[in-house]
């Protein structure tokens, strides 16, 4: 849905966003600032091009 409405570039960003946390829940990366700092760079990265396209 975000493809078409959006286009292909907030698109990837949605999906590596979504793989990561795919990522931190189904593998154990020890602690959980761990799997915040692995997600933390990715949503902000997605949320900030979200914000900028949607105004």
């Amino acid at each position: 849905m975000i493809l078409v409405l959006i286009g292909p570039r907030l698109h990837q960003l949605a999906w590596d966003y979504a793989s990561a946390m795919d990522h931190v829940l189904w593998e154990d990366l020890g602690r959980a600032e761990a799997a915040r700092d692995h997600l933390r760079g990715l949503i902000n990265t997605f949320l900030n091009a979200a914000h900028e396209k949607l105004g």
